[in-house]
């Protein structure tokens, strides 16, 4: 028998893959269990997503099942996302399927399916009286969406094309702007963020105190030879721990089953045994800290935090110092989300906060009964003895977190707070910079960015910028000039006042007999008459402007004659006894050494 090189058989499998068909394909997702119609992809875990996809629902339709669960599984190996798959089935489901029941329409076949019945199944969803009424348009434009990519597979498809109706075509332009009606997700306010970040950081460093010399403790008790006997254990906790861990190898039993064993019940009472499983493995109380100052310092969202791996991160080196380089999968972005921060000892740095909780959560990967999240940065002991990811869906989840805030005096508040709040906070620091804003956001489209994390507070400051704008620019025209706010704006000093060196309480109100209320200031050089003007004596730049403000009052009383005397005389001797005079030596001295461009002249 000739022998078949490893090439050969390389070639014949290929070939074999040539010849599969679509509907070879499909059948090996597509599975009957217990009776029920199951689609099962090589990842199938989420956060909402539990496992293979029941498509048993579809059965109910004997005409349309078969082509549904096709176009289903064709559509879905396009997605990498598990909880994306979901919910295309779980939309189909509860839309189209859901439609059909309503208005009892059986026996349909997928060649029934006509332009005409999209349109009855939109208007059901639009009708506020039917069963299938959804408020949101972009609900409703998504459930339509879902069952026409199912339908865009059956039409690419060569024998599944040929049963359509010739009279279906799919629906378009629909809800324009729907997008626009989003609800943004409430943000929480600066002195919120900055409690809860105080706190939040506050925990961690104290787990991680806690857990470094406990462990150390915990090392030596381990090497006695007293750990495994339970008489030894009294009332210690790390006695009772190491007793645990060596008699039940790794895997205590529950409270209920040590009271049911009269040795075990004996040495120890349940407040104890609590404590020693608490040393083993981390809590969900211990970890949420953790969860918030991460969220919080890389505007991470629920998905992308909870589901971020220990190789989601590795070591980097940038200008010969060390840093920690982020990269956690962002689903709906089909890609990374990248991050790169300084190392440093700190216990709020991310490096030394992912490297405890490596270490931390050591025994408890032991106890997963999934070994798909055994990378999981964020696993807990759970109630069950299993080892189990953080959910925000969980109950236990909600419960944790109002915990946290009652024990800071925090208002509650969710995770998927935390990421537009941190966006907003980005777009306010940056002076409304949207592309700043997006780039921390990792979005790959500045759009997204504007349309789904865009806050009620961020559209506020945009208008105050764009309206400020507006009547700087009404100013600058209406004095010639005189007042242009472009120097000063790179100085990051006061726009309002009309004259540079100096800020004004209310430029909207000034009590100049030449200016109008409501109307920004434009009263050149009059600054030191004024009762709203304020001066900043630590500035070596208003010092400077308000000695070239002084010589231009000088050169204009050479050009102007006479009426200088009415009117920049009082100027002039305001300007030298009120202002300069109340500079200090310190600004004075510094105020040589700072580069200003001239003043417009006086007139």
């Amino acid at each position: 028998m000739k022998k078949v090189s490893e090439a050969e058989r390389r070639a014949a499998l290929a070939a074999e893959r040539v010849k599969e068909t679509k509907d070879d394909i499909a059948s090996r997702f597509l599975s009957y269990s217990g009776g029920r119609r199951l689609a099962t992809f090589p990842n199938h875990f989420g956060l909402v997503s539990k496992g293979p996809v029941d498509l048993t629902q579809f059965d109910k339709h004997p005409g349309l099942s078969d082509a549904l669960a096709f176009g289903y599984v064709m559509h879905s190996l396009g997605v990498p996302s598990a909880d994306r798959r979901y919910y295309v089935a779980q939309n189909i489901k509860s839309g189209f399927l859901s439609f059909l029941d309503d208005q009892m329409i059986v026996g349909l076949d997928i060649g029934d399916i006509t332009t005409k019945t999209l349109r009855d199944f939109k208007k059901w969803l639009d009708d506020e009286t039917s069963n299938g009424y959804c408020g949101s348009k972009l609900t409703r434009k998504i459930k339509i969406q879902d069952l026409q990519l199912v339908l865009k597979q059956l039409m690419a498809d060569k024998r599944w094309s040929a049963r359509l109706s010739p009279e279906l075509k799919l629906l378009d332009n629909l809800y324009s702007g729907s997008n626009r009606d989003i609800e943004h997700t409430e943000i929480l306010d600066d002195t919120m963020v900055e409690m809860l970040f105080i706190s939040a950081a506050a925990d961690c460093e104290a787990t991680m105190r806690l857990v470094e010399a406990r462990d150390e403790a915990f090392d030596m008790v381990l090497k006695s030879e007293g750990a495994s006997d339970a008489k030894s254990i009294a009332g210690d906790p790390l006695r009772c721990a190491a007793f645990l861990l060596h008699r039940f190898e790794g895997k205590p039993p529950s409270w209920y089953d040590i009271t049911r064993t009269v040795a075990l019940a004996r040495s120890m009472d349940e407040a104890l045994y609590r404590s020693a499983t608490e040393v083993l493995y981390p809590s969900l109380d211990e970890l949420l800290p953790f969860v918030l100052l991460l969220a919080t310092l890389f505007a991470f969202n629920p998905g992308v935090i909870l589901n971020m791996t220990h190789s989601d991160y590795d070591d980097d080196t940038f200008a010969g110092r060390p840093r920690i380089r982020l990269f956690p999968y962002k689903p709906r972005k089909h890609g990374n989300h990248r991050n790169s921060v300084l190392k440093t000892d700190d216990y709020d740095n991310p490096a030394k906060i992912l490297s405890f909780l490596e270490k931390r959560t050591e025994r408890v990967r032991k106890l997963l009964r999934l070994p798909i999240y055994s990378d999981r940065v964020f696993i807990r002991y759970s109630a069950h003895r299993t080892g189990v990811p953080l959910e925000v869906s969980d109950k236990a989840w909600r419960e944790a977190l109002a915990r946290f805030c009652e024990r800071h005096g925090l208002d509650v508040f969710t995770l998927q707070q935390i990421r537009p709040t941190t966006l907003d906070l980005v777009h306010e620091i940056t002076g409304g910079n949207l592309m700043s804003t997006q780039q921390v956001a990792g979005h790959a489209s500045i759009d997204t960015t504007k349309e789904f994390y865009t806050s009620t507070a961020m559209q506020r400051r945009d208008e105050e910028m764009l309206g400020s704008g507006i009547n700087q620019l009404w100013r600058f025209v209406s004095t010639q000039g005189k007042v242009d706010p472009t120097e000063r704006d790179r100085l990051n000093v006061d726009l309002g006042a009309a004259t540079p060196g100096f800020a004004c309480a209310d430029p909207y109100d000034s009590p100049m007999g030449t200016e109008k209320k409501g109307v920004l200031c434009g009263a050149y050089g009059h600054c030191p008459m004024c009762e709203h003007a304020m001066i900043d004596l630590a500035s070596p730049h208003a010092y400077a402007y308000q000695r070239e403000l002084l010589r231009r009052i000088d050169e204009a009383q050479a050009t102007l004659g006479p009426p200088w005397i009415p009117r920049w005389s009082p100027v002039k001797a305001k300007l030298l006894t009120r202002c300069l005079a109340a500079f200090p030596r310190e600004t004075i001295l510094a105020a040589g050494n700072v580069s200003i461009p001239p003043l417009p002249e006086v007139d």
